[in-house]
C-alpha cells in the first residue's frame, strides 16, 4: 500500500515509494501514456525476460508517428545510465522517451540533449503531465494506482465526484452478472436519440428535457447517447451529475476551456439546480453549456419552475416529450434478449404484459431464463410485476443471506427507501436507525457496507446511499406503507424524525412519502389517508412556530407542494393570516410563498386560490419585475404560459387575474 501524502498538495507523485514495484511503475506509465489525447494505441512491448529491443512501451500517435518509452525506476539515475539505455534501444521509432521515477539531475538532462529524438520525463515532468490531463481522467488514474488519499491531496479535487464521465456514472450498471444492468442491445428510441444529438448541434437551444415513468428506460437511453457522444460531438465534454445536491464548491470541477454538455438523470430529485443555473449564466459569455434533464413526468413542473426562477427564456428550452412505451416488436426483441434460447417462445407473452416497462421486461426475462420464476407466472398479469420485483429483491439479497438477518435486511432497505438519499456519514441516521432496528451502530454500518459491496441494489453516489433501480425503491416503500389500506409505517418513521438536527432526513422523507401518496392516488382515483396523521401533526406544530421558522419550513416544500397541494396551500394561508415581524412576513410573502403557489397551482383544483393569492401578494410588491423572477405577478404570468393548453376554464381564471394586473400597470403609467 502506498502511504498517504504528508503535504496537503504534494508536488510530485510517489513513484519511488518503497512499497511500489517496478512492475507497478511500468503499469502506471502504460496507463498514463494511453490517456494522452494524441495517443491512438499504447501497448507494452513484451514482458519480463523477453528480448524487448531496449523499450517497454510502444504508443502509436494519431498523426501516424511512433513513440517508444523506457521505464526506469531508479533512486539515482546517472548520465552513464542514459548512454546504456540509448545503446540498447534498437527498435525503430520517431521519438524515444525515458520515464524516470526519480528527479533528473542537470548532468542527465545535458546528456539527453546530445541525442536527437531522445528526451526524458522525470518524476516532476510525469507529475505535471498527470495534472494536465482531463480532471476526470487524472482522478481515475491517480485513484487506481495510488489510492484515494493521493487523489484528494495531489490533485486537490476531493470533491470531484459531482460532474463525472459517463464511464464513472454508469460503472455500477455494466456488470452482466447482476440482474439489472445496461449491457443489453439498445432497442427503439431512435427518434429521441436523434433529437438529443440535434440539440447538442443547435445554436440556440440550451436545455433539453424528456420524461418517462420509472423503468421506462431513461437511463438506458442516456447510456447509449453517451456511447455515441464523442463520435458526434468532438468539441464538447460530456459530464453526468451524480444524484445529489450541486454545491457551489463542486462547480469548481468544471474547467474554463471546454464546452460542456451536462446530463442530470432524474433531475426532479436535484435540490440545488439554481447553483448550476447561476454558474452557467455567469460563464455563458466565454463558454458554451448544454443541459439535458431526464425526469419522471410529475417532476416536469418542478423543473419548469426552477428554470423560471432562474430567468431562463422559454426559447432556451426544448421539450423532447415523454418516453412512450416501446412498440410490440421492440419490446419483443428486448424480451428475446433476456429470455435466451431456452425460453424464447415466451417472448410474445412477456412483451405483451411488460410493454410499458422495459426494465421489468429484462429483469423478468432473466429470472425466467435462470429458472427463478416459472414461465406460467406470465399468465397472471395482475400479479406478475409484483412477483418479479419481489424475486428480483430476493435474488439480489441471496448472496448475503448468511451475513445479514433477513428481517434486518428488509428493514434497512425500507428505511433507506423512505429517507433516501441517505448521507453516508450522517451520524443521526445511524443513531435513529440503529435504535429503531434494535442493533448497535457498528452493526448497522457493517450491514450497509455488505449491501453496498455485494448486492447491486444499494449504491453510493458520492457520499449518499440509495436503492437502484428507482422502481425497486418505490416497490419496497409501497410494501412498507400500503397493504390495501395504510399501514402505520409512515407514522413510525415520522416520529423518529422530530429532532431539528436531522432536517435533511426529514425533508427527504417528506418528499418520498408525498410522492408515494400521489402515485397511489393516481391509481385509486381517490384520497388515501396515508399522510393524514403526519399533516395534522405538522399543522399543529406549524401554528406555534415563528414566521422565520415557517419561512424555512415552507422553503423546503417545493417538490412536496406538487404532490400535496391541498396541505401546502393550507399552510400558506395560515402563514399569510398571521401578523408578525415585518421583515419576516415580507420574506414569506415576497419570496417563499409565491414560488410555492407556483407549484400548488399546477393542480387545477387549487389554481383559482393560487391566482387570487398571487394577485394580492403581487399588487403589494413594488420590486422591479425584470429583476425578481420570484415576483408573484411573474409567476401569475407563467401560469398563463404553462396552462394555455389546459382548456378554456383554466384560461379564463388566468385571463381574469392577469387582466387586473395589466389594468393596474396601465393606470400606474
Amino acid at each position: 500500500m502506498i502511504s498517504p501524502p504528508v503535504n496537503s498538495l504534494p508536488e510530485n507523485l510517489p513513484l519511488n515509494d518503497s512499497n511500489w514495484s517496478w512492475e507497478e511503475f511500468e503499469a502506471f506509465c502504460h496507463d498514463l501514456i494511453s490517456k494522452f489525447r494524441t495517443t491512438k494505441t499504447a501497448n507494452r512491448y513484451g514482458s519480463k525476460g523477453d528480448f524487448q529491443r531496449g523499450i517497454d512501451i510502444i504508443a502509436e500517435q494519431t498523426d501516424g508517428t511512433c513513440w517508444v518509452f523506457q521505464c526506469k525506476r531508479y533512486k539515482n539515475f546517472r548520465p552513464d545510465h542514459v548512454r546504456t539505455a540509448i545503446e540498447k534501444a534498437t527498435y525503430k521509432a520517431d521519438r524515444y522517451i525515458l520515464l524516470l521515477s526519480c528527479e533528473a539531475s542537470y548532468k542527465v538532462i545535458d546528456e539527453i540533449k546530445k541525442h536527437p529524438n531522445w528526451e526524458c520525463w522525470d518524476l516532476r515532468d510525469i507529475s505535471i503531465k498527470v495534472r494536465e490531463l482531463n480532471p476526470d481522467i487524472s482522478r481515475n488514474l491517480v485513484t487506481t494506482h495510488f489510492g484515494q488519499d493521493w487523489r484528494n491531496r495531489f490533485l486537490g479535487l476531493s470533491g470531484l465526484e459531482t460532474f463525472v464521465s459517463s464511464e464513472t456514472f454508469f460503472q455500477t450498471l455494466l456488470d452482466t452478472k447482476r440482474l439489472f444492468h445496461h449491457c443489453w442491445t439498445f432497442v427503439g428510441r431512435k427518434s429521441i436519440l436523434e433529437k438529443l444529438h440535434r440539440f447538442i448541434d443547435s445554436d440556440d437551444q440550451k436545455i433539453a428535457i424528456f420524461t418517462g415513468i420509472g423503468g421506462s428506460g431513461k437511463s438506458k437511453l442516456l447510456y447509449h447517447f453517451a456511447k455515441e457522444f464523442e463520435q458526434h460531438h468532438r468539441d464538447w465534454e460530456l459530464r453526468f451529475v451524480m444524484n445529489e445536491s450541486i454545491t457551489v464548491e463542486s462547480l469548481d470541477e468544471l474547467l474554463t476551456q471546454p464546452n460542456y454538455a451536462i446530463i442530470i438523470d432524474d433531475a426532479h430529485r436535484e435540490k440545488n439546480l439554481s447553483n448550476l443555473f447561476n454558474y452557467i449564466k455567469q460563464r455563458s459569455k466565454n463558454q458554451k453549456f448544454k443541459l439535458i434533464f431526464s425526469s419522471r413526468p410529475q417532476g416536469l413542473d418542478f423543473l419548469q419552475s426552477s428554470l423560471t426562477d432562474s430567468d431562463f427564456d422559454q426559447n432556451d428550452i426544448t421539450k423532447l416529450g415523454n418516453l412512450e412505451p416501446l412498440n410490440y416488436d421492440e419490446i419483443k426483441e428486448l424480451a428475446q434478449q433476456s429470455l435466451g434460447k431456452k425460453y424464447e417462445d415466451s417472448a410474445p407473452l412477456l412483451a405483451q404484459i411488460t410493454q410499458d416497462c422495459p426494465l421489468i421486461t429484462v429483469i423478468a426475462g432473466q429470472l425466467v431464463a435462470q429458472d427463478k420464476i416459472h414461465p406460467r407466472l406470465l399468465e397472471q398479469n395482475d400479479k406478475f410485476r409484483e412477483s418479479v420485483l419481489n424475486k428480483f429483491q430476493q435474488e439480489s439479497l441471496g448472496k448475503i443471506s448468511d451475513r445479514i438477518p433477513s428481517d434486518k435486511c428488509q428493514q434497512i432497505l425500507q428505511l433507506i427507501s423512505a429517507m433516501a438519499p441517505i448521507p453516508q456519514e450522517n451520524s443521526e441516521f445511524y443513531q435513529i436507525a440503529s435504535q429503531y432496528l434494535k442493533i448497535e451502530q457498528f452493526q448497522l454500518k457493517q450491514y450497509i457496507g455488505i449491501l453496498l459491496e455485494n448486492t447491486g441494489i444499494l449504491v453510493r453516489t458520492r457520499n449518499k446511499i440509495r436503492i437502484t433501480p428507482d422502481i425497486l425503491s418505490d416497490h419496497i416503500l409501497v410494501k412498507a406503507c400500503w397493504n390495501i389500506f395504510p399501514t402505520n409505517y409512515i407514522q413510525e418513521i415520522f416520529k423518529l424524525l422530530t429532532s431539528p438536527s436531522i432536517f435533511e432526513l426529514f425533508y427527504n422523507f417528506l418528499d418520498n412519502v408525498s410522492e408515494l401518496d400521489w402515485r397511489i392516488r393516481q391509481v385509486k382515483k381517490s384520497q388515501t389517508g396515508l399522510l393524514d396523521e403526519v399533516w395534522n401533526t405538522i399543522e399543529q406544530q406549524y401554528k406555534q412556530w415563528s414566521n422565520r421558522d415557517r419561512c424555512y419550513f415552507l422553503g423546503n416544500l417545493n417538490q412536496v407542494a406538487y404532490y400535496q397541494p391541498k396541505q401546502v396551500l393550507k399552510l400558506i394561508k395560515i402563514a399569510l393570516s398571521n401578523k408578525g415581524d415585518a421583515e419576516e412576513v415580507n420574506s414569506l410573502r415576497l419570496k417563499t410563498i409565491p414560488r410555492l403557489l407556483g407549484m400548488v397551482g399546477r393542480t387545477i383544483d387549487y389554481l383559482p386560490d393560487c391566482c387570487n393569492l398571487l394577485w394580492e401578494i403581487g399588487k403589494q410588491d413594488n420590486r422591479a419585475l425584470n429583476l425578481y423572477p420570484d415576483h408573484a405577478l411573474l409567476i401569475l404570468q407563467d401560469f398563463a404560459k404553462y396552462e394555455k393548453s389546459n382548456g378554456l376554464e383554466t384560461q379564463q381564471i388566468i385571463v381574469d387575474a392577469v387582466s387586473r394586473w395589466l389594468t393596474r400597470i396601465d393606470n400606474d403609467n
